[in-house]
C-alpha cells in the first residue's frame, strides 16, 4: 500500500491466487469510482526463482503516489518477460497511464519511493536468478535512467535484498539504492545514487562496522519525517542478525554512519 501525503487517499495493490495483479484507491471515505481497472493489469505476475511474487520478503511489484500530481503508480513484473511495467491513475481520472522498460531479464524483487519535493520515482530491483540489481529512475513521465549496478549480485534467493528512498537537502534530491554485491558475501555497503536527477551510478562500498556477517535477506530504508536529509538502513542477514546504519545528505554529498548501541549487532540470530 501507499499512503499520498498531506492527504487522506491510500493506494493498493494485491496479486490474487491465480497470480493476477491490481489496485485501488481510498480515497478517505469510499474507494474511488473507477478506482479498479477494469481488468487486471496482468495475470501472470512475475515470480522469480522462488516460485511466488511474495515468498517471505520478496515482491516483484510495488506501489506509489508521486508527490505534486498524485497520480498513483504500480509498477511490476511479467513472468518470463524482461519489462518493468508501469500503469497509473491520474488524481481523479482513470488508469490512463502506461509505460515500460527492458531491463533485460526477468523482474525480481523491488522496492520504490517517491521524491518528497517532486515527481521523481526510484525503483530499486533485484533478480537472484540472473545476479543483477537494477537501479531504476521514473521522472515523471517517463524511464529517462536505468543502471544495471551488479552483473554478481547476491542475496538469499526469494528475498528482498534490495532497497530505495530519497534525501532532500534544500533543492537538492538525491535516491539511494542498496543491494547486496557478492563481493566478501557483502558485508559491506552496497549502493547506489541518482542526485538532481542524473542517471543512477554505482557508489564505492562503505564499511561502517559492524558489518553483516553473511548474505543479506532482507532490506529496509526508512526517510525521517522530520529531517528529510536522513534515513536509516535497516539489514537483516541470513543468520538473523540485524544492523542499522544512517545515511545523511549534506549538498549532494551522501555520508554513510554506524548508528548501533555499542557498534553491535542491533539483534543476534
Amino acid at each position: 500500500s501507499a499512503e499520498r501525503p498531506a492527504s487522506d487517499e491510500i493506494g493498493v495493490v494485491w496479486i490474487g491466487d491465480d497470480y493476477a495483479i491490481s489496485a485501488t484507491k481510498w480515497d478517505g471515505t469510499t474507494l474511488d469510482s473507477g478506482s479498479e481497472p477494469a481488468a487486471a493489469f496482468a495475470t501472470d505476475v512475475a515470480r522469480g526463482t522462488a516460485g511466488s511474487p511474495n515468498t517471505g520478503y520478496q515482491e516483484s511489484y510495488g506501489i506509489t503516489f508521486e508527490t505534486t500530481s498524485g497520480d498513483l503508480l504500480v509498477f511490476y513484473g511479467v513472468e518470463g518477460d524482461t519489462f518493468l511495467e508501469l500503469r497509473g491513475r491520474p488524481s481523479g481520472s482513470a488508469w490512463t497511464i502506461s509505460d515500460s522498460l527492458n531491463v533485460g531479464r526477468e523482474i525480481g524483487s523491488m522496492s520504490v519511493a517517491s521524491s518528497p519535493i517532486s515527481d521523481k520515482v526510484s525503483i530499486g530491483e533485484y533478480f537472484s536468478g540472473g545476479g543483477h540489481a537494477s537501479f531504476i529512475y521514473w521522472s515523471g513521465s517517463a524511464f529517462s535512467h536505468t543502471s544495471d549496478g551488479s552483473s554478481t549480485a547476491a542475496a538469499v534467493d526469494g528475498e528482498n535484498a534490495i532497497g530505495t528512498t530519497w534525501l532532500v537537502d534544500g533543492a537538492n534530491e538525491v535516491a539511494i539504492y542498496t543491494y547486496n554485491d557478492a563481493d566478501a558475501s557483502g558485508i559491506n555497503i552496497d549502493w547506489a545514487s541518482s542526485t538532481n536527477g542524473g542517471a543512477p551510478s554505482v557508489q564505492a562500498d562503505v564499511s561502517a562496522a559492524p558489518n553483516t556477517d553473511a548474505l543479506d535477506r532482507f532490506h529496509k530504508l526508512v526517510s525521517n519525517p522530520i529531517n528529510p536529509a536522513e534515513a536509516l538502513f535497516f539489514v537483516e542477514s541470513e543468520n538473523a542478525d540485524i544492523v542499522v546504519k544512517r545515511a545523511v545528505l549534506t549538498g549532494t554529498t551522501v555520508n554513510w554512519t554506524s548508528v548501533e548501541p555499542g557498534a553491535t549487532f542491533l539483534e543476534l540470530n
